[in-house]
């Protein structure tokens, strides 16, 4: 629903909206209204009256911390990814596809390709049972890189492929990552010791959004160079981080 919804929203805006930004802004304001009032007829789940098993007891909070600080390389690898491909394909593309020559019109129906590459998320355990968590997740830091270097090329084609590219490898990459942080959380605390990883990785993104703020008053060219290099480190760190003998997904 929520693919469809984005699908949605790319095909008005190619169709209806083209250059009018303030009709955009306004239909945005009509649609986050809408979500909000919608959320008002959610409904808790039902229990279904079984009783949990008798559980170890739950770590503390600096326990969590603790087991969260030692994932630090695998977290960082990962959120030097995840920031990468969001920053370029989500903020800075639009920039790419008018540094292209592209017209505005065609940027909604990019963002639909953009989604839909998104959706191969659900094709992220086949790599892993074909290569591995640790050689799967090394390819897409690879494929992240490369694909941002490919869109330094400034023509339509790169542009697109470049971008394309990025989001395909993150969501390919985001449930494998889960995965591994999942099997690293003991069964009673897996919720809070996924928000304190979270918490790691938020403090790369501290470090590296302003960086790419700050490439980007260079140029588009720098902000594509620190993706690659992004994705070199967070591979580094990921190999780092991860166990050559995981299993796969």
């Amino acid at each position: 629903m929520q693919t469809a919804g984005l699908l949605v929203a790319g095909m008005s805006a190619s169709l209806f909206l083209s250059e009018h930004y303030r009709r955009g802004a306004l239909w945005t304001v009509l649609s986050y209204s809408a979500a909000a009032l919608l959320t008002l007829l959610l409904t808790d789940p039902e229990e279904d009256g079984e009783k949990p098993a008798a559980t170890a007891p739950r770590p503390g909070m600096g326990g969590l911390l603790r087991r969260s600080l030692s994932m630090t390389p695998f977290l960082a690898g990962s959120a030097l990814l995840a920031e990468t491909a969001q920053f370029i394909t989500v903020f800075l593309s639009q920039l790419l596809y008018q540094r292209a020559g592209l017209p505005v019109r065609a940027f909604g129906w990019l963002s639909m390709l953009a989604t839909l590459c998104a959706l191969a998320g659900a094709r992220s355990h086949r790599l892993t049972r074909r290569l591995g968590r640790r050689r799967g997740g090394a390819l897409l830091f690879l494929c992240a890189g490369a694909a941002c270097l490919t869109a330094l090329c400034p023509a339509p084609l790169p542009a697109v492929a470049g971008v394309l590219g990025l989001r395909a490898a993150a969501a390919l990459f985001s449930p494998l990552a889960l995965s591994l942080q999942n099997a690293a959380a003991e069964p009673g605390a897996r919720a809070a010791q996924l928000s304190c990883n979270a918490m790691v990785m938020d403090l790369v993104s501290l470090v590296l959004n302003p960086a790419f703020g700050r490439m980007a008053d260079a140029g588009c060219g720098q902000v594509l160079l620190l993706g690659a290099i992004a994705c070199g480190g967070g591979l580094l760190l990921f190999l780092a981080g991860s166990k050559p003998a995981a299993s796969p997904a």
